[in-house]
């Protein structure tokens, strides 16, 4: 039997999104007091075999289609030999049944799964991802920072640069390029949660630097859902690394994913 999975840990720390599946096993043992959410695709076997049907409490508001073929449930001791972290959902990426919860109503500091919410906050404003954005001293040097101050990229190599490498002064300039104050992006942002239904969820910053930057578990999934429903951005938290050019120096610069 294949089982596929796709760990996504949301801890206090910066952590880059592509590469939660190899990362964030790791990091969960260690972050106790992160949040997490795996999300498992289960392949049927062509031989068939006994069906294992879910215990029902793990099931609410996630009704299992009756096209699919019901998810076997994991038992929540497979979990906690790996999971440490305070909460945590797992959710059969094609039913959408839940497997596993802990604690999935718990308000906690979420990091940089703020990026997701950051991006379709941008999304929405419809930008030319081709324009120009000269990158600016104010836009951080905390975390990785492939744009340096000075460069003139396009905003489609800041989207590149800050889903794959998680850069915080990537996502800052992608962010000010919307010519919208910082307060009235911090204010998209939440509409746009608002819209995606992360009721317990608030955000004061771009990045995820901010541990006030709070929401649940059973927010995120939500969240991490609406992104990757995004084909732009499936695509790119897929890629390791991404090469682009800096428009008025011709240099090179290479962006990889934090993957451990």
């Amino acid at each position: 039997m294949q089982f596929q999975a796709l760990a996504l840990l949301i801890a206090s720390f910066v952590l880059a999104l592509p590469w939660w599946a190899g990362y964030g096993r790791q990091s969960l043992v260690s972050a106790p007091n992160s949040v997490s959410i795996v999300a498992g695709v289960r392949k049927n076997e062509e031989s068939g075999g006994s069906k294992t049907k879910p215990h029902n409490s793990l099931y609410a508001n996630f009704p299992v289609s009756p096209e699919r073929e019901t998810p076997h449930l994991v038992g929540p001791s497979s979990f906690q030999k790996e999971l440490s972290a305070q909460s945590a959902l797992v959710i059969d990426s094609e039913s959408k049944a839940v497997l596993y919860k802990k604690n999935v109503d718990e308000v906690r500091s979420i990091g940089s799964i703020t990026k997701l919410l950051t991006v379709l906050t941008v999304f929405d404003l419809k930008p030319d991802w081709n324009g120009e954005v000269t990158m600016e001293s104010g836009d951080g040097v905390t975390g990785p920072i492939i744009a340096q101050a000075g460069d003139i990229v396009s905003r489609s190599d800041l989207l590149h640069v800050g889903l794959i490498a998680s850069s915080n002064n990537a996502i800052n300039a992608l962010a000010r390029s919307t010519k919208l104050t910082r307060e009235e992006f911090v204010s998209r942002m939440n509409e746009k949660a608002a819209s995606l239904g992360l009721h317990a969820s608030h955000f004061v910053e771009p990045t995820g630097l901010d541990k006030e930057n709070k929401s649940t578990a059973s927010d995120v999934a939500r969240l991490v859902g609406a992104a990757l429903a995004q084909e732009e951005i499936s695509r790119i938290t897929s890629m390791a690394s991404y090469k682009f050019r800096v428009h008025n120096t011709n240099k090179m610069r290479v962006a990889r994913s934090t993957d451990l």
